[in-house]
């Protein structure tokens, strides 16, 4: 909580390259076809934006301690 205030993410923020493997193996029986769950291929293409998504977390994690 900032300032009276709460920020609820719902991705992993902070996943690295070679966690994705793992996640995908582990938790495949999770990987159903719904609206809501992307495919095992969706998250292999995505991967390429991790590093950025790291960036932006730890520039939002330094501004949530700067303000609390």
């Amino acid at each position: 909580m900032v300032n009276d205030r709460v920020l609820g993410l719902q991705f992993h923020f902070e996943v690295k390259e070679e966690n994705v493997n793992m996640m995908l193996t582990s938790g495949s029986d999770e990987l159903i076809e719904d609206a809501w769950v992307q495919s095992a291929d969706t998250i292999t293409a995505g991967a390429k934006n991790i590093r950025h998504s790291n960036e932006l977390m730890f520039l939002l994690l330094d501004y949530l301690a700067a303000v609390s």
